[in-house]
């Protein structure tokens, strides 16, 4: 069985407990999932940060590639 997108999965589970979240996703789905709170959390913090601010935070944090980044600032607009 496929597993929603990451967009799905944020729309209704981005806040949702981690032991809940490992309960109905796969491991790398669920530290997606809680990258993107983070960093959802830290563009509430710098609303006014440009997106490359965002995406250099994001590669930096958690050592990703920048189109991995971009993905996650889309999930985030």
């Amino acid at each position: 069985m496929p597993f929603p997108s990451a967009l799905t999965v944020c729309k209704q589970d981005l806040f949702t407990k981690v032991d809940e979240l490992r309960d109905k996703y796969p491991e790398v789905l669920v530290q997606r999932i809680l990258r993107i709170r983070d960093m959802y959390n830290w563009q509430i913090q710098y609303p006014d940060a440009k997106d490359r601010e965002f995406v250099n935070e994001v590669v930096k944090r958690y050592d990703v590639s920048m189109p991995i980044a971009y993905r996650d600032l889309a999930i985030i607009k």
